[in-house]
């Protein structure tokens, strides 16, 4: 195995040894160079939830701004986060893409969309495909806090938070302007097509912005000739934002976002047969927003904040099960989400700062079922996914310090306390009825600490805890598949997590890096276990208290597990010689399921990629891709019985990809890419669909 991996990196490795040189435009050096600064010095919000630069902060922060997006022409949100430091993508199907964050996947991941938590109570615990609900169109730039982030967001920051900030209408204190933008798209490999078309402006204290997306997809294809059936699938969306000037120091913004998918089938359980039928039409989500925001309040208070969202995701799934290929199955999920945050900041003095604030979100899920017999027509209702009316509240209060000790010592402090409600009824044949009322509780800290050793390097620590509220799809759970029945379990409790974090940063004139080692525990994690259900460990559904060949095996979700992940996730990047930049990440997970002494589910490979970018000037650039992955043999029990996985693991891998731009006029540009030179068949780890082979990639920008 050893000598595979190595293998397979050995091109990525060579392709970031490259010597280069050659002539170029005297001002591309310069260019390169201000686009390092620009990197580290890049504004964000996420790691603190304020306005900070990037370097200034201890917590590892990996971003992509939409001119990095638009010059990659990245299909979808997954897949443009997939190539960034510490992070790993996972597609059961082509429509969707969950990222693994410090072996964390699902709602173990805190999902947000300009600070506003799209984690809801039916989020899954396992990988799902809630990031492509998000126009990419949209995006001005999506900000990935590593690691924990329980104090700052609460329940599912797990392994991480990602959060999109979109576009912004255009501040109107600014003046007078009007424009607009048209993008399209095309990809060879799955014969796609998408255009995007925006319009702005601002004028009598009023801005706005506006934006509608059509996309198609076909079915992919794949490398070695292959073909991925049930991929295509088509997506439509709209937004639009306003914002009005109350004053020079307030701010009214709203917004409102849809999305829509329509055709998108799990391909992992139709190619294993499992299924004959398994397609969502349509699924997406609905968001509408207003914030207000003020600056210099009083004295005591240097910024206030309000934020209010109204959230619909809806998922409609048809499903025909091999097991009963006689009835057809119509599923109606959906969540109604309201959210509440007010947030303050404070300068105690001149070298400390106060966060803090409170939020409440509340979630009331409709869900139905209907069977119809597909011989005589003949419909019923049944139990939907999850009980109907069923109720998700939370209650939070948080805290941060941010202090200069002194010119070279930072330190951040912080602490939140979190109060849920879960409310539930739900009728079964076989449990009968169950009533799920419980009110758990967290209450989390975390500290962080950043140190300039030298001008040119620094030192990061940081421990931190962390915390999962068990959600409707935990607690409320109930039904047969593969084998076994699964109850429901009133009484589960947070999952908890103690997190270490040590790194080193280090800049120069003509480049930067950073490494950071991460240690993570975990313990009370939610997993399923024996259990009895009148006082039996199997289902009597014929009443005479012996196991019966189909009688199935009883289940229960509780506080069972603990595991460990610690890993590597290191990046550099450096301007060889004028005109030319060299970039690279890499990533190396170790999990371990404690309780099992085995190894942890879904953990991803080591993995890397490195990038070589040639910029002569400023109308053109061209780019060397390498990205690899070694082999994953070390799996979990459960990933060999799954289908995406099986008992051999995924095969390790490297492709190369070439991408070129050139912008004739500030207004307009023009890119295309030629991805997977080697035409090499490969798959994630964990997914149930495999990469796009050999391919073109065109797209066309025009502002105007």
């Amino acid at each position: 195995m050893t000598g595979l991996c190595c293998r397979h990196l050995i091109p990525v490795l060579a392709l970031s040894a490259l010597t280069l040189s050659a002539g170029s435009d005297p001002n591309a050096s310069k260019l390169v160079e201000m686009d390092l600064m620009a990197l580290s010095e890049i504004p964000i919000v996420s790691a603190a939830r304020h306005q900070q630069n990037r370097g200034d902060s201890p917590r590892a922060v990996s971003v992509i701004t939409a001119k990095e997006i638009r010059r990659r022409n990245f299909r979808n949100i997954p897949e443009a986060v997939a190539g960034l430091t510490g992070v790993f993508l996972q597609q059961t199907n082509y429509a969707g893409g969950s990222p693994i964050i410090r072996g964390m996947v699902g709602n173990r991941l805190l999902l947000m969309l300009n600070g506003i938590r799209l984690n809801n109570a039916t989020f899954r615990l396992g990988p799902n495909q809630y990031l492509n609900f998000i126009d990419i169109h949209q995006v001005e730039r999506i900000e990935i806090v590593r690691g924990t982030g329980s104090v700052l967001y609460g329940s599912d920051a797990f392994g991480g938070v990602i959060n999109i900030i979109t576009k912004a209408a255009p501040d109107p204190r600014l003046g007078q302007e009007f424009g607009g933008r048209l993008q399209v798209r095309y990809g060879s490999a799955d014969q796609s097509g998408s255009g995007h078309v925006e319009f702005s402006g601002s004028s009598h204290g009023l801005g706005f912005l506006g934006g509608v997306t059509r996309e198609g997809f076909g079915d992919l294809r794949v490398g070695r000739g292959g073909m991925e059936p049930y991929s295509a699938y088509s997506q439509w969306s709209g937004d639009v934002e306003l914002q009005y000037a109350l004053g020079p120091e307030r701010t009214l913004s709203a917004g409102l976002m849809r999305l829509r998918q329509s055709g998108v089938e799990r391909s992992d359980l139709l190619k294993s047969g499992s299924d004959l039928a398994y397609e969502w039409n349509p699924e997406g989500r609905d968001l509408a927003y207003v914030q207000y925001a003020q600056s210099k309040v009083n004295r005591y208070i240097d910024a206030l904040q309000i934020t209010t969202a109204y959230q619909r995701p809806i998922e409609y799934l048809t499903r025909i099960v091999a097991s009963d290929p006689n009835t057809r199955r119509y599923h109606e999920d959906e969540v109604m989400s309201g959210n509440l945050m007010v947030q303050f900041t404070s300068s105690l003095r001149s070298s400390q700062l106060l966060t803090y604030g409170l939020e409440v979100n509340s979630d009331q899920v409709t869900s139905r079922r209907t069977d119809v017999q597909l011989a005589t027509g003949v419909a019923r209702a049944a139990r939907g996914n999850y009980p109907d009316g069923s109720g998700f509240r939370t209650i939070s209060l948080f805290v941060q310090d941010e202090v200069d000790f002194s010119k070279r010592l930072h330190g951040v402090f912080g602490a939140r306390q979190d109060w849920f409600r879960i409310a539930a009824e739900l009728a079964d044949t076989v449990v009968g009825k169950v009533k799920v009322d419980s009110a758990p509780g967290a209450l989390t800290g975390s500290a962080y600490w950043l140190y300039d050793l030298t001008p040119k390097l620094s030192a990061v620590f940081g421990i931190a805890q962390g915390f999962r509220a068990p959600n409707l799809d935990d607690s409320t759970i109930v039904g047969g598949s593969g084998g076994r029945y699964e109850i429901p379990n009133p009484s589960l409790t947070p999952e908890r997590s103690t997190n270490f974090e040590y790194g080193l940063r280090v800049k120069a004139k003509r480049g930067k890096a950073s490494v950071v080692y991460f240690d993570d525990h975990y313990r009370g994690l939610m997993d399923r276990a024996p259990a009895l259900l009148n006082g039996l460990p199997f289902v009597d559904s014929n009443g005479n208290k012996v196991k019966d060949p189909k009688e199935m095996d009883v289940y229960q979700r509780q506080n069972i597990g603990r595991a460990s992940v610690r890993g590597v996730e290191a990046e550099g990047m450096m301007t060889p010689s004028p005109g030319w930049t060299w970039t690279s990440t890499a990533t190396w997970t170790h999990g371990s399921d404690d309780s099992l002494s085995a190894p942890l589910s879904r953990i991803p490979p080591l993995q890397g990629e490195s990038r070589i970018t040639w910029q002569p000037g400023r109308n053109f650039w061209v780019e060397g891709v390498g990205l690899a992955a070694t082999d994953q043999h070390r799996i979990s029990p459960g990933d060999r019985a799954d289908v995406r996985i099986g008992p051999s693991g995924t095969a390790g891998f490297a492709v190369f990809h070439i991408r070129a731009g050139i912008s004739r006029t500030v207004l307009a540009g023009a890119s295309i890419a030629w991805e997977n030179l080697t035409n090499r068949r490969y798959r994630l780890h964990g997914s149930g669909i495999d990469r796009p082979g050999m391919g073109v990639v065109v797209g066309y920008t025009r502002a105007f």
